[in-house]
């Protein structure tokens, strides 16, 4: 506080020093105005750059302290791991000892991958609160393919809320490319309607037989802003989703962009038909999920 004092007197007192020697070198009243208003900025400059500078220095300790706080919550949750396995170690049955480090098994395993790839495996459990971040981080664009089985994704509870909230960022500006990926004819019909739900919130929609495409394909992509982040849907042979993994790693993203672009090439633009109503299932609630902040 004394300093901030010390720095305003000594900056004010330096601007009429230099207004005063201007007064003495000049009669134009005009320039005596200009060089007060010059020497007033410069005193307010000064004083704007050192308040910066005190507060970066305020904040030193108030990020050091979090960076504690957050190491101490790692340190808390290591120690209770080994609280635990003594304490089921001590015991004659042995179910949760060896539950209890599958769990960490699996932790640790996740830690492991992304410090040494850059790529974060999501549990399914995960997903849905995964999937609607991603796509509420979205600036400029979102890029994605859309061949999961429709009744694990768009068409579960949390699939509208997903659709409403791609609904919300086009809004807000974003632009959505995203290409459904069918087997063939029929199940094209079967789920025409994600076609015409998608198209009319302002989704740019793509079509895609499997039949055009030179390679198999086993999982599903999304790219945010270009460059941003990635994360792809690994799937079975049923389709079902078996893994999900996101990264910030140019090369997770360009790999995932790979695949975007190869199925935009061999896909077809989807033209919305005059007249189509999306089917009352897709918004059913939506307005009552979202005002329930599920």
């Amino acid at each position: 506080m004394e300093m901030s004092l010390i720095v305003t007197f000594a900056s004010i007192l330096i601007s009429m020093v230099v207004a005063l020697i201007v007064s003495k070198l000049t009669k134009n009243k005009d320039e005596f105005q200009r060089a007060a208003i010059f020497t007033l900025c410069f005193a307010v400059l000064i004083n704007v750059l050192f308040q910066r500078y005190e507060i970066s220095k305020l904040a030193e300790p108030i990020n050091s302290a979090a960076k504690a706080l957050s190491e101490e919550k790692v340190n808390s949750i290591l120690v209770a791991f080994k609280d635990s396995q003594e304490e089921f170690s001590n015991r004659s049955n042995d179910v949760m000892l060896k539950a209890l480090k599958l769990r960490f098994r699996e932790f640790e395993k996740a830690i492991i991958d992304v410090s040494r790839t850059g790529v974060l495996a999501v549990r399914l459990s995960d997903l849905e609160s995964v999937a609607l971040n991603v796509v509420k981080s979205a600036n400029m664009s979102i890029k994605a393919t859309s061949y999961v089985d429709s009744s694990e994704w768009w068409k579960r509870p949390w699939g509208r809320r997903y659709f409403k909230l791609n609904e919300r960022v086009i809004q807000e500006g974003v632009k959505i490319d995203r290409i459904f990926i069918f087997e063939n004819e029929d199940a094209l019909k079967k789920d025409n309607d994600l076609l015409v739900c998608n198209a009319m919130i302002g989704v740019n929609v793509y079509i895609l037989l499997l039949s055009n495409l030179s390679t198999p394909l086993n999982e599903d992509v999304i790219i945010i802003d270009e460059d941003a982040v990635a994360g792809q849907l690994v799937f079975n042979t049923n389709k079902s989703v078996i893994a999900s993994n996101f990264s910030f790693s140019s090369e997770f993203i360009k790999g995932r962009n790979d695949i975007f672009e190869t199925a935009l090439y061999s896909s077809e633009i989807y033209n919305l038909p005059q007249g189509s109503i999306c089917p009352h299932y897709t918004f059913e609630n939506l307005n009552k999920d979202t005002s329930n902040g599920t």
